[in-house]
């Protein structure tokens, strides 16, 4: 199993190992390395109190949705639901 420590990604907002992991060494990476890895990436947004403003269209898309729930028009599907039409 590689050894990917947290602070060797919190230094310079480059993430030293980050900048030497390739998408090849990613997929080979199993489940477990793959969500240590995101955990280190959540901890780094959430701790880092990097601010990245939502683009325009995204308000939009809010806004509709929040307009058709209060229609009445909204339509909701379960995770089963969404899963069995994306395949």
């Amino acid at each position: 199993m590689r050894q990917y420590d947290q602070k060797s990604y919190q230094s310079d907002g480059r993430k030293e190992k980050a900048d030497e992991m390739n998408t090849v060494e990613i997929k080979q990476m199993n489940t477990v390395e793959l969500l240590k890895i995101m955990e280190i990436v959540w901890d780094s947004l959430l701790y880092d109190e990097i601010e990245i403003e939502s683009p325009e269209w995204h308000g939009s898309i809010l806004s509709d949705r929040k307009r058709k729930i209060g229609e009445g028009r909204a339509e909701f599907v379960s995770i089963r639901e969404l899963r069995a039409n994306r395949l």
